[in-house]
């Protein structure tokens, strides 16, 4: 189809990718998350033991016959045996059950995406760290915090433990302590390692980049969000390099259980885009891009892996529901990245 020029765009200066780091399920960085890709290797998989136990939240029967506060589901992309390595970013080891995973991870695909562009590790060429900016993207924040909560509330949960009659007062110690095992302390690390805008702010700390650094969310398209501001600060010369990415650890029983509420889960596989979908699949993970203007990549003889050329965004406005995605804001979308690129869709194989 042709895209009629109804509603020219703001000329979009085109950007470089010059580094990528992921820390995806089953792939701990980008050559094996690709071997992955190009095998069809399936990252599905039940909720890992040391997670949750399943028979504590799950019940089983679909959508139509889930408990009040169960999840139908189990099934999912998770990150396993992963390690901070808190030497070389000086983080006391005592302090890291207090950080996010979602933190941590992201600071590990950012210095990853820069060491892939040649500005970290050894033999690196400088990098502009008062000209180089943050952008993550993040929902949640991640599953710490409701760790942390269940500390907090304890005492409560203990006291109604015995109100209601089924509870001696003498077990309330002990019930506290089961509750509590295994839980992150609440010390003065707690707050900012929960924080959803410190996931974009851990990376500037430990990375030392004096740029712009903050937290984006548009739900399923935050990612793109991020990609989006970063482009607009190196086009408009706030930057001259940006770290854009995306870190989501939010994979905890409550997460399961209201979207099962809503009926947005499968219980059984992944199929998008397909006619026998019945929900999707939640999955965890981290991914950052290492950006620089198109001219500058070129000047500084970068390696050009891709070219952003236009980002198209819209919103579904009324519709069946503010869940439900709408066939006419994913042609809107669709159409203004082709506008604003400047090329006709039927060139794309």
């Amino acid at each position: 189809m042709t895209i009629p020029d109804e509603h020219p765009q703001d000329p979009f200066e085109p950007i470089a990718v010059i580094g990528v780091g992921t820390l995806l399920p089953d792939a701990p960085n980008l050559q094996t998350f690709w071997a992955n890709i190009l095998s069809a290797h399936v990252s599905l998989k039940e909720v890992p033991e040391n997670r949750w136990v399943s028979s504590d939240f799950w019940v089983e029967g679909g959508p139509k016959n889930v408990d009040e506060n169960k999840t139908y589901s189990k099934i999912g992309g998770w990150v396993e045996n992963f390690e901070f390595d808190w030497r070389r970013w000086r983080i006391p080891p005592g302090s890291l059950p207090q950080i996010d995973p979602t933190q941590q991870w992201a600071v590990t695909v950012s210095a990853a995406a820069l060491e892939d562009a040649g500005y970290m590790g050894e033999g690196a060429r400088e990098l502009p760290r008062e000209r180089t900016g943050v952008i993550f993207a993040n929902a949640l924040g991640g599953e710490n915090r409701n760790l942390t909560n269940h500390r907090v509330w304890a005492d409560q949960f203990a006291r109604h433990a015995v109100e209601a009659g089924g509870m001696p007062s003498e077990g309330k110690a002990a019930f506290k302590d089961a509750i509590l095992d295994g839980l992150p302390l609440v010390t003065e690390d707690t707050m900012p390692g929960e924080l959803a805008n410190v996931v974009a702010g851990r990376v500037a700390n430990l990375l030392d980049l004096q740029g712009p650094n903050y937290s984006t969310d548009a739900a399923c398209a935050s990612t793109f969000a991020a990609i989006l501001d970063a482009c607009r600060l190196l086009q408009t010369r706030q930057v001259d390099m940006m770290i854009a990415g995306a870190s989501d650890r939010t994979m905890d029983p409550a997460t399961f259980a209201k979207f099962s509420a809503i009926g947005a889960l499968s219980a059984t596989h992944s199929t998008p885009f397909d006619s026998q979908a019945n929900g999707f699949v939640m999955g965890e993970g981290s991914g950052a891009l290492a950006l620089k203007r198109l001219s500058d990549a070129i000047r500084d003889g970068d390696s050009i892996q891709a070219v952003i050329r236009g980002v198209g965004a819209s919103s579904d406005g009324r519709g069946k529901g503010i869940t439900a995605p709408s066939t006419r804001g994913q042609i809107q979308a669709v159409s203004r990245a082709y506008m604003q690129a400047g090329y006709d869709s039927s060139t794309v194989e």
